[in-house]
């Protein structure tokens, strides 16, 4: 009998939280939290505020390795980091009011983004390719901080006016 209590226990560790997941997204059961975006707007913006930052002394610690690999993996973290961080900033009703294209999109394209740059960081170029990158390594950084600040920077104007530049349904992502 200590055998099936055991496999009763497990079972339902198993299946209770499914069982609630389920209640809760077909609305059976009430979740008002669900409905407050602020939760989702702290969490993320913290964390890829965070992420931001630990990029950032990733790509001052690919300085010193002169790997042009590294290079690319370092600026492949800032920009998922980066773009990610308007993902948070932009959750409707948080700092703006209504839906916004700009959280599903910068989901999207922080993934798209991260994903060319970590591409890049698994080829293996020519010699003068490799020290090319190494040499403008802060080219290549500025580059992208000034793209990244761009971003926001249309992303909030835009979502501030009530999402004018891409008049589209807003998503969480």
């Amino acid at each position: 009998m200590p055998g099936i209590g055991r496999k009763a226990f497990w079972a339902a560790i198993a299946i209770v939280p499914c069982i609630a997941f389920l209640l809760l997204r077909e609305q059976v059961i009430a979740d008002p939290t669900w409905s407050v975006p602020h939760f989702h707007f702290f969490v993320v913006s913290l964390t890829s505020l965070i992420a931001l930052f630990m990029a950032g002394l990733l790509v001052i610690a690919a300085a010193q390795l002169k790997d042009a690999r590294v290079v690319f993996l370092s600026l492949a973290f800032l920009a998922i980091a980066g773009i990610f961080s308007v993902h948070g900033l932009t959750t409707p009703n948080a700092l703006f009011d209504g839906m916004n294209p700009w959280v599903g999109f910068s989901a999207r394209l922080s993934l798209l983004v991260g994903s060319v740059f970590f591409a890049l960081s698994t080829l293996d170029g020519r010699r003068a390719i490799q020290r090319v990158v190494v040499q403008r390594q802060s080219i290549l950084t500025i580059g992208l901080l000034l793209a990244l600040a761009v971003y926001a920077t249309i992303a909030f104007v835009d979502t501030g006016r009530g999402g004018a530049v891409t008049h589209h349904r807003g998503q969480y992502g």
